[in-house]
């Protein structure tokens, strides 16, 4: 708890109201020292967007979160992301010294009121209970908020025709179900609604009207550097993703589409032409949709949106120039193979006369295949080229890889004018360099035949198959920093499934199944050394301790001695079960504690026979004797 913190602004992000210009502008390096400066805090441990942490962290189904999906996490994956977000937004909250704490989402109005009861708890647990909490929400116009918000559907992944249906769907009571479950339980006094369209206006523009409400004057916000993201895409642009993904949808039953990732279209956005509009009839459409909301809004926040809107303009077709024409190129030049594909395609099936004629259709068809061909002399075949991208957003996505060291080591290669990933992808391993101070290409490839033998990437092959085999990644390695032990297979799983969520606990997941499941309780020489030789990867090895588990039914003095013989500085926890200590005698009796070695008592029944507060305090008494913050998984 921190009691410094004196006041909460939850920013709460309605589509299309410049919630993306906000986060990245806080989230700016040099824009912190100002926030922190003045006393504000936006939390800079999470991703500058707090929508996906949090969201996924407080829903109902976070396995059903489109984001969690389009990252293909799976449901233990989902688990780990949570409890690493929370863990390390605690941590930063509870060392503050700030009075005044700022959270944005856009997925904030998607909470149910029981998510947002849940999380104005959590707040509350982390600060103090008199935490005064004011929520901040733009409105926009519905019929320009709609059509903005239908363009932005399609570049996340729908069609027009989709994305249109649900838009028009969800404006009917838009601005109420968004807004009014935060008025009830946060009350209409700590509830700011405010006008995009006036906003906008600020001498600094949308981010300096935030900043001025959250209680920045004009003079305190000059400093700040203001980043604007997020813009409208042309009609030429939506058009051509809409096909793409009616084609190719990026998810397929609840599950990314394998020949898609998350920003495969991006190189569409900036496409020149007419914004995106949508037809007069669709804007009647959603005028008509809009009054209730409309007048409730103005009812509860004097917001007047009611006026109808002037619809005499009819959306504008569009032809391709010269302009347009020279920005597909380019955006064609960097899409992946299969982008590429549906590009050629949407040319043959669904450019009309009427936008561009025959003869210059081929003629625009033949570039195209020469900008294939060329890609071809260059021997990236169109499979090659699909691993290669793919294999970029992985090794990005991993965190694996590290731009600053990669390009700081590199004395005894040419300088790298290139993105750092696509150069190790192409010459980087045949040169030697490592991604990272912590993984070893030569070492990989020499250390793991059938990698070298089938010609695939180390690092990618690490990411896909390597991790989760345990293979080494490099020559110097950290042994374990502890071992914890038990007589009871029971508690030992209780025990790991509880310590496995810890950020800064990295758990040999496989020697503990093999352990648990090991009916011989035999500990040789080479056992304790395959255990205590195990390595710590992807982890900052300052911050995070190694550890396994290990089940002994007989003679745990004899293989504590073996263990410490071996590794004297090694912490140990044996937790042993003892029939005769039940209920408070269990912990009271369990305090013994010398140097490195933890022994702790448990009743010999399940692991569930332990009330909840005997395990807290068990789990604890652990996190304390390995010197690491305490930690309840969610």
């Amino acid at each position: 708890m921190n009691s410094n913190i004196e006041h909460i602004f939850l920013h709460i992000g309605l589509p299309k109201t410049g919630s993306s210009s906000i986060q990245s502008t806080l989230f700016h390096k040099k824009n912190q020292i100002h926030l922190k400066k003045a006393g504000y805090l936006y939390p800079s441990s999470i991703e500058r967007n707090h929508s996906s942490p949090l969201f996924s962290a407080f829903c109902d189904e976070p396995e059903n979160y489109r984001l969690n999906i389009k990252k293909g996490f799976s449901i233990d994956e989902i688990r780990l992301y949570n409890n690493r977000n929370l863990f390390f937004l605690e941590r930063e909250i509870r060392n503050t010294n700030s009075s005044f704490l700022v959270l944005s989402s856009e997925e904030f109005p998607n909470f149910s009121c029981q998510n947002i009861v849940h999380f104005k708890e959590y707040l509350t647990s982390l600060t103090n209970n008199e935490v005064k909490i004011d929520i901040i929400v733009y409105v926009r116009l519905p019929l320009l908020r709609a059509i903005s918000d239908i363009q932005q559907t399609i570049k996340n992944g729908d069609t027009e025709l989709v994305a249109k249906r649900i838009i028009m769907q969800r404006t009917k009571h838009f601005f109420r179900e968004r807004i009014e479950k935060f008025l009830e339980i946060f009350g209409k006094k700590h509830l700011k609604v405010y006008e995009f369209e006036k906003a906008i206006k600020h001498p600094f523009g949308l981010v300096g009207h935030f900043l001025s409400v959250i209680g920045f004057n004009e003079k305190s916000i000059q400093p700040y550097k203001f980043i604007t993201v997020n813009q409208r895409i042309s009609q030429v642009s939506a058009d051509i993703i809409s096909y793409i993904n009616f084609k190719k949808p990026i998810i397929i039953n609840n599950q990314l589409n394998r020949e898609r990732y998350r920003e495969d279209c991006h190189c569409l956005f900036k496409i020149r032409g007419k914004p995106y509009d949508i037809r007069r009839s669709d804007k009647e459409i959603i005028y008509e949709y809009s009054k209730e909301d409309t007048f409730w809004l103005k009812e509860q926040f004097n917001v007047d949106y009611t006026k109808k809107p002037y619809f005499d303009i009819e959306k504008e077709d569009y032809v391709y120039g010269e302009n347009i024409c020279e920005d597909i190129e380019q955006a064609y030049t960097k899409a992946s193979p299969v982008i590429r594909q549906l590009i050629y395609q949407y040319f043959q099936e669904e450019v009309k006369d009427t936008k561009m004629t025959t003869p210059n259709k081929k003629q625009f068809l033949k570039t195209l295949k020469k900008i294939e061909e060329k890609k071809s002399s260059k021997r990236l075949s169109l499979i090659k080229q699909l691993k290669l991208v793919k294999n970029y957003h992985l090794i990005k996505q991993s965190g694996l890889f590290d731009k600053s060291y990669y390009l700081n080591n590199n004395e005894h290669s040419d300088p790298i004018k290139s993105n750092p990933i696509f150069h190790y992808l192409k010459v980087g391993v045949d040169q030697g360099k490592d991604p990272s101070k912590d993984f070893n290409t030569a070492f990989y490839l020499q250390r793991h035949l059938d990698v070298r033998n089938e010609k695939i990437n180390p690092l990618v092959h690490y990411i896909l198959h390597g991790k989760s085999e345990r293979r080494e990644i490099r020559k110097n390695f950290s042994p374990l920093d502890f071992l914890i032990l038990s007589d009871s297979n029971s508690l030992l799983n209780w025990v790991f499934d509880y310590m496995r969520w810890h950020p800064l606990i990295y758990l040999d997941i496989l020697n503990t199944k093999a352990n648990i499941s090991n009916s011989d309780n035999t500990i040789t020489q080479e056992r304790i050394k395959e255990l205590l030789n195990y390595k710590n990867t992807n982890m900052n090895p300052d911050q995070i301790v190694a550890g396994g588990v290990l089940y002994v039914e007989k003679n745990a003095e004899k293989v504590i001695r073996k263990i410490k013989a071996y590794k004297p500085q090694i912490k140990i926890c044996f937790i042993q079960t003892a029939s005769e200590i039940t209920g408070t005698e269990l912990l009271q009796k369990s305090m013994e504690h010398k140097e490195n070695l933890l022994i702790l008592l448990a009743i010999k029944t399940k692991a569930t026979g332990l009330s909840d507060k005997n395990k807290e305090e068990i789990i604890n008494r652990i996190f304390a004797f390995l010197a690491i913050e305490s930690w309840k998984p969610i």
